[in-house]
């Protein structure tokens, strides 16, 4: 039986000779500046970097070909779907129809169980972190990662889709940056458009209709160009920036685990966890460590090579590491081994009769 991610027959169906063109455009926008800046073409691509970079981009391309509607209003994955559905099991159609409609965007990602699931926060539309499924992706990455991808809710439960670009920090950051200033700019120039054409809007108006979907949706060629420039740029052998937190320490991803004593309940470590001001829950078993109300990111000496990686929730809250309950154990995620240090000596005197000594766990950037 067919799986939801199978889509051979769908892949088949985009080298018709009427989503050729359609698609190969697609093509050359998800790749055409960061080949043009590397000054290779893009059908070198695997040369450079290998099949499996050469294989995501075509992914991002074909997956934002699914979710755009072409302007003579056609679309690939309904097309599919209304002349060929009817061959597919009922999870492929469901899978199909969630990646039509699915915005790609970009994720942090925490709460790691390799090979089963992990929780992504979306760093452009905000909201608590989503527990997706996701096997043979899960098993590559580490805590604090940053990906792009496009997230599916289906009805049994949660994925991703089969595009996922990780992404270092500083990348990360300057993609934000853009999508940022793209979404500033874009309600004031529809409205000079508007205008131009004899239409009543305002700036302010359509800043209400340019949702965050829906500028993903036009940004998805930024997400990969940006990713793909990273790529070429590390094989072209230039060089990574250094990069520190808010508190100026070098990243190194440094994680406590706790191991539940014998007899000790989950409802007695969220009720020891309650007590702590520092600690804002996202759900039964997740919970955000925040710095005091008003803390700023302390100044860093600006060095040609070095970027700053300073993580806040939607109210401007800085966040010092994330705090987890995963069965007989509790995790406390941060992002360097002082802060780390600070948040053992928050979290043992509440703890104190209910978890053993932690376990430290240790990754760097390299």
């Amino acid at each position: 039986m067919a799986t939801p991610r199978n889509l051979d027959g769908l892949i088949v169906w985009t080298r018709r000779e009427e989503w050729r063109e359609p698609f190969a455009r697609c093509l050359d926008r998800h790749t055409a500046k960061a080949c043009a800046a590397a000054g290779i073409d893009p059908a070198d691509i695997a040369e450079v970097l290998g099949e499996y970079a050469a294989t995501t981009v075509w992914g991002a391309a074909f997956e934002d070909l699914l979710a755009t509607d072409l302007p003579d209003g056609r679309n690939l994955a309904d097309e599919y779907l209304r002349r060929r559905g009817w061959k597919e099991s009922a999870a492929t159609r469901e899978y199909i129809a969630g990646l039509r409609h699915a915005a790609i965007s970009l994720y942090e990602v925490s709460g790691l169980v390799p090979g089963e699931s992990m929780l992504l926060r979306d760093l452009i539309r905000g909201g608590a972190p989503i527990r997706v499924m996701e096997r043979s992706g899960s098993r590559g990455l580490r805590q604090w990662d940053r990906v792009a991808t496009r997230v599916i809710p289906l009805r049994e439960t949660t994925v991703v889709s089969g595009t996922l670009m990780v992404f270092d920090h500083a990348t990360s950051e300057a993609l934000l940056g853009s999508l940022r200033r793209v979404g500033k700019r874009a309600p004031r120039e529809v409205a000079e458009a508007a205008r131009e054409l004899g239409l009543a809007a305002d700036a302010q108006t359509l800043a209400g209709l340019l949702t965050p979907d829906l500028l993903l949706a036009g940004a998805a060629f930024m997400v990969t160009n940006y990713w793909l420039d990273a790529a070429l740029k590390a094989a072209q052998g230039r060089n990574r920036p250094a990069v520190v937190n808010s508190d100026g320490e070098p990243l190194e991803f440094t994680t406590l685990h706790f191991p539940l004593l014998p007899g000790v309940t989950a409802a007695q470590i969220r009720q020891a966890l309650a007590g702590v001001a520092a600690l804002r829950p996202e759900n039964d078993s997740f919970w955000n460590w925040l710095a005091e109300p008003g803390t700023k990111p302390k100044t860093v000496p600006r060095r040609a090579n070095t970027q700053s990686f300073i993580t806040t929730m939607d109210d401007g809250a800085l966040v010092l590491g994330t705090v987890e309950l995963q069965g007989r154990r509790l995790s406390l995620a941060a992002n360097s081994p002082a802060r780390a240090e600070r948040g053992r000596v928050l979290l043992e005197p509440v703890l104190e009769g209910l978890v053993g000594a932690p376990l430290t766990e240790r990754t760097d950037l390299k």
